[in-house]
């Protein structure tokens, strides 16, 4: 009975080392995919940033001609419905200004 214990001791121990092999390399996948979202934010921060009169002229570029955005035609969103996905002020600057619609 004693060495059945031992035998299932020895599972346990064994499961608990992978576990914690698999814990690891889970952590260190987690800092590595941490440590790109804090650069890409570095890189983002300028451009989340700007004054909403220059994100307005910006958006205008993106904007169709009148006319040639059909949604029939077309399957996908209106760029300025993809641009107000971005974050709170650009969906405030895209939506406010008339000129884009």
């Amino acid at each position: 009975l004693i060495r059945e214990i031992d035998l299932e001791v020895e599972d346990v121990e064994r499961a608990i080392a992978a576990l914690t092999t698999r814990m690891e390399g889970l952590l260190e996948r987690k800092e590595i995919h941490q440590r790109s979202v804090r650069d890409h934010e570095a890189l983002l921060w300028g451009i989340l940033h700007l004054p909403a009169d220059i994100l307005s002229e910006i958006f205008m570029d993106l904007v169709p001609v009148s006319g040639e955005w059909s949604l029939g035609v077309q399957k996908r969103p209106h760029p300025i419905v993809r641009i107000s996905h971005v974050c709170r002020q650009w969906r405030h600057v895209a939506l406010s200004n008339p000129l884009l619609w």
